[in-house]
Parts: C-alpha cells; sequence; structure tokens
C-alpha cells in the first residue's frame, strides 16, 4: 500500500530536503528533536533550504510556534511519543 499525495489532509509546502516551513500547521513547540530553540534533526541540520542562523554545533534556531518539518515526533503526556 503506497502513499498518495493528492490523499493528503494538508499539502506539505516546506523545503525539498526535511519540508522545514513555517506556516503551519503544526509546530516545532512539543516535539521530541526541539533543543531549546534548535532543532536537533541530522535531516534539518543538513538541509541547505534550511536558510537560518545556526548555533555551534550546526543546528538551526527554528520558529518554535510556527517551524515544522516532515519528521515532527510530539511528546505525548507522561513521556509517550505520537
Amino acid at each position: 500500500m503506497g502513499f498518495d499525495a493528492k490523499d493528503a489532509k494538508y499539502r506539505e509546502e516546506g523545503t525539498p530536503v526535511s519540508g522545514y516551513a513555517e506556516n503551519g500547521p503544526y509546530h516545532c513547540e512539543d516535539c521530541v528533536h526541539l533543543e531549546g530553540r534548535v532543532c536537533a534533526h541530522p535531516v534539518v541540520m543538513a538541509d541547505p533550504g534550511v536558510k537560518k542562523k545556526r548555533d555551534a554545533d550546526g543546528r538551526p534556531y527554528v520558529n518554535v510556534e510556527h517551524g515544522c518539518c516532515r519528521f515532527v515526533r510530539q511528546i505525548k503526556p507522561a513521556g509517550k511519543f505520537e
């Protein structure tokens, strides 16, 4: 069974590599890859389309309230993952 993008509820509008965008509907705010205000996901870190200021380790500062990528993994209460 394959995935057909035309059936997706939301269209991806971000960068071709990681899908990072800052126009919702998801956000980095409660993602396991967020460390402070930077993203630690290796694909987002390597994505040349994420033209953001980076910390000393090369992690891009992201828009916590409005930014997100296709690798979002939200933290559920009690340490469970979605």
